[in-house]
């Protein structure tokens, strides 16, 4: 992680990147690195002016269940929206 100007250029981060693209990055690193991780099912995180406590680890496979059918409920009406 750069901690210094320059820094980004010489690791092959953009020099100056985007917050939108800065999180896409970061959330795939988080992903991988939960594969390695037991019990860690979902981790939900929040703007840190918005929330006392931004960062919310979930353990509850129930719940991380939920969560995915939701996403794949959004991703099939949309798909479906597409080919109407």
């Amino acid at each position: 992680m750069p901690t210094q100007q320059g820094q980004a250029t010489a690791e092959g981060l953009p020099k100056n990147e985007h917050p939108e693209q800065r999180i896409r990055r970061l959330a795939k690193e988080i992903s991988a690195t939960l594969n390695d991780v037991d019990g860690y099912r979902t981790v939900i995180i929040y703007p840190s002016a918005q929330a006392d406590y931004p960062v919310q680890i979930c353990l509850d496979g129930e719940f991380s269940d939920l969560l995915q059918a939701v996403v794949t409920l959004r991703k099939e009406q949309r798909e479906g929206a597409k080919h109407a």
